[in-house]
């Protein structure tokens, strides 16, 4: 035989679990309305199928579990929804803004001191500061007006005030002194399209 429960908030006698009556004080309305609510407070009765129960002490506890279950993979796929797409317009805005690139012009007077000591530290030291190298050439042909100088590099920024910083910086006014000794440079910027 299943064993009756007892209505906590009452002093009457136990309810059996099969009985519809419900305690006295608990009007049929009432039982009807919070059938129909989504949360059930603790002591609570309603109806299921033919059956009252009545919700325990740990049941908020089951309800919440259920609740996650549920609702807890949603969520997260919403908040990983909302990173990604704050990622994606982070990119977007930084593809509005249009590169800078960066050409020298350079008349070398010594090719080995410059391949050896001005070269390849200059290069580094453009990568270190966030520009890239697109071309570093001796080969170069004049298609219009006066022939350029004898090598010709072109590097790429992000803007002008990285190129500034990278200008004013120590380590370029002490490595160009060294490239000094071997040419001569002219240098310009040019703005290019949005990407």
């Amino acid at each position: 035989m299943v064993a009756p429960l007892r209505h906590p908030q009452t002093k009457e006698a136990e309810t059996d679990m099969f009985d519809l009556q419900p305690p006295r004080h608990i009007s049929t309305l009432q039982i009807l309305l919070q059938t129909r609510s989504a949360v059930r407070p603790p002591g609570a009765l309603w109806l299921e199928g033919d059956k009252m129960s009545c919700l325990g002490r740990f049941s908020g506890h089951a309800r919440w579990r259920e609740i996650m279950k549920r609702w807890g993979p949603i969520g997260l796929s919403i908040l990983v929804g909302i990173g990604i797409g704050a990622a994606a317009v982070e990119r977007i805005h930084a593809q509005a803004e249009p590169p800078v690139y960066y050409v020298s012009e350079i008349d070398v007077t010594n090719l080995d001191g410059y391949s050896k000591e001005y070269a390849p530290r200059i290069q580094a030291n453009i990568k270190a500061f966030g520009g890239r190298i697109l071309a570093a050439s001796t080969k170069v042909a004049s298609m219009e007006g006066d022939p350029p100088k004898s090598r010709v590099m072109i590097h790429v920024w992000n803007n002008i005030e990285q190129i500034q910083l990278w200008r004013d910086s120590a380590e370029f006014k002490e490595i160009r002194t060294v490239g000094e000794k071997y040419a001569k440079f002219r240098g310009f910027t040019v703005e290019g399209l949005t990407r």
